[in-house]
């Protein structure tokens, strides 16, 4: 298929240098992974915002465009995966109403408006398809989001207890302020992302903020990840990173997901965290990587979104 990726905006929370890749062996962003292996007959990524053109094979290209209006593709599209709810989409959805189209929003976007106009809206948990239905709205799929080739095992002493993703820790999805009220203060914490500024940090949390290509080896210092976000966080991309990484997990009820682990309120959360740590098994840990990064890789993702088009 021939294949548009509407990526969104170029970053804005972060320097774009951090996605300025040259080549696909050096891609972290799953939407590019998986657009590069939809894209078998042609496969354009649209960032809106800036200036940049570089090639991953001689059939898929990644562009920063100015404007997204006025970007004129190489080809027709088969199909365009819309990344997000930007209204900077519209001029080019507009004109190739013939594509099939896809669409995944996350977060609070996560349903669209007008879904009927899509083949396919995918969805994080069977929740949201059960909400999305009684809406009447039933082109939605349940599927597992893709993690990039690098979060796998690797053997390194484990310094940190726990392992606690939040990019953007003055964000509500994230649930920081829970985190720092309740979390035993006997607990090692390696908290990635920034540094809040809303909140003050316990003494038993570090902070580091990363490049992504060293999260793999920050995550394989720790003995269990713990995904304690919001509702409003949908699929969150750290959860399966962790996983691929060999590292069990402690999620909360609220959080929208389709992985195969159980989930917990928040009077249980700690309680299982302490039964998770006291049974961590180096060699459960590289099992645990070697499915997920296999089950979740861009390859067998993109593989059952094709089936899904083509059904």
């Amino acid at each position: 298929m021939k294949l548009l990726m509407l990526r969104g905006h170029v970053p804005q929370d972060r320097s774009p240098d951090e996605i300025k890749y040259r080549r696909i062996d050096e891609v972290d962003d799953i939407y590019e992974l998986l657009a590069y292996y939809l894209g078998d007959e042609g496969c354009e990524i649209l960032y809106e915002g800036g200036s940049r053109e570089v090639s991953y094979s001689d059939k898929c290209a990644c562009r920063w465009v100015p404007s997204m209006k006025k970007h004129e593709l190489p080809w027709k599209p088969d199909v365009i995966f819309i990344r997000g709810a930007f209204d900077f989409y519209k001029p080019m959805l507009k004109r190739y109403p013939d594509a099939t189209k896809i669409y995944y929003g996350a977060g609070k976007n996560w349903l669209p408006e007008n879904a009927g106009h899509y083949k396919i809206v995918l969805v994080d948990s069977l929740r949201q398809k059960e909400l999305a239905a009684a809406k009447n709205v039933f082109n939605t799929l349940i599927w597992k989001k893709p993690v990039a080739p690098m979060f796998k095992y690797q053997e390194r002493d484990r310094m940190y207890d726990l392992c606690f993703v939040a990019a953007i820790p003055d964000d509500a999805r994230k649930n920081v302020k829970w985190v720092y009220e309740t979390c035993p203060s006997y607990y090692k914490v390696l908290q990635l992302g920034f540094q809040p500024k809303n909140f003050i940090i316990p003494p038993n949390f570090k902070i580091r903020h990363l490049l992504r290509s060293d999260m793999p080896r920050a995550m394989n210092k720790c003995r269990l990840g713990i995904v304690p976000y919001t509702k409003d966080d949908s699929g969150p991309r750290a959860m399966v990173e962790m996983m691929a990484c060999g590292l069990d997990v402690v999620c909360l009820k609220s959080v929208q997901h389709c992985m195969p682990i159980k989930s917990y309120d928040e009077d249980l959360f700690w309680q299982i965290a302490d039964r998770k740590l006291h049974s961590f098994d180096e060699s459960v840990s590289k099992t645990r990587s070697e499915t997920i990064g296999f089950q979740n890789s861009p390859q067998t993702i993109a593989s059952f979104v094709r089936d899904a088009i083509w059904a």
